[in-house]
């Protein structure tokens, strides 16, 4: 339940969600004000915890219970801001993929149109009205690659990846986006490919990831990500990190903890880690 905040330099840790989990969504656009959403403790739970933080409150950074997302299930992925965001996708155990899709306002979910595809450990960045759900996982082990576009109200397809991949870290507008490593369907099982989107298609980035890794999150935009936790076998979850400027990756400070399956949100110098797995 662990929760952590990046200031572009250092890690500090913060206020611990109510409930442990793993494989949750987070969203949020700003380094005051975050959520928690769904995820994976001893079985799925709906559970949506709100964060806050002011410099100058006396309680500082803390998490309060919200409303309850409508389908239970983990492995899903959402975006946009803690008052109007989009969460998709998922699993319903015992193995069960889900196409479901919710709104947020800021105090309770609503299901919208279904995403076009049952698929689960995806990722998502944009906003509420214009954002992209792209790549994942259809059990048992197909890595379709799909990108669904969201408006608001509908979906529509869009290109598909260069490198199919799950688990992977996504960051920057519906226009504009980067994709960084994940699951792949052979090979190592992980990929370090980084993949950009127009809007329209995929282009393979010359620039890869310093290290394959998969299951790890990133904050920031297509020109200045800052990405943390992860999984690298055979090693223990990494606690090392990195930014990326939109042309290259430069090491950053560690992270207090290695952690992967995380939830995420912020900036690229200004962002928060929270929850996870560590085996």
């Amino acid at each position: 339940n662990s929760t952590e905040s990046y200031d572009g330099t250092n890690w500090t840790t913060q206020s611990n969600m109510a409930l442990a989990r793993q494989q949750l969504g987070g969203s949020g656009s700003s380094s005051s004000s975050g959520l928690a959403f769904a995820g994976y403790s001893t079985t799925q739970v709906t559970a949506t915890e709100e964060y806050n933080f002011s410099a100058t409150a006396t309680t500082g950074a803390v998490w309060a219970s919200s409303g309850n997302i409508n389908t239970s299930r983990y492995g899903l992925r959402g975006t946009g801001t803690q008052t109007a965001m989009v969460a998709a996708g998922g699993n319903i155990p015992p193995n069960s993929n889900t196409a479901a899709t919710e709104e947020y306002n800021g105090s309770s979910w609503t299901s919208v149109t279904s995403l076009p595809a049952v698929i689960q450990d995806g990722n998502m960045t944009g906003t509420e009205t214009a954002s992209i759900y792209a790549g994942g996982a259809i059990n048992p082990g197909s890595y379709p690659g799909n990108t669904n576009a969201y408006n608001g109200s509908s979906w529509t397809s869009g290109g598909n990846m260069n490198t199919d991949v799950a688990q992977y870290g996504l960051t920057g507008t519906s226009t504009a986006a980067v994709a960084f490593g994940g699951y792949i369907g052979s090979g190592p099982g992980r990929s370090d490919a980084v993949q950009n989107y127009n809007g329209t298609s995929w282009s393979s980035n010359p620039t890869s990831l310093p290290a394959l890794r998969g299951q790890f999150r990133t904050a920031g935009t297509q020109t200045a990500t800052f990405m943390a936790g992860g999984n690298a076998p055979p090693g223990p979850q990494p606690v090392t990190t990195l930014s990326y400027d939109g042309s290259s990756f430069s090491a950053e400070a560690d992270s207090i903890v290695g952690m992967n399956d995380c939830g995420a949100w912020g900036t690229a110098n200004s962002a928060y880690f929270m929850g996870g797995d560590q085996p």
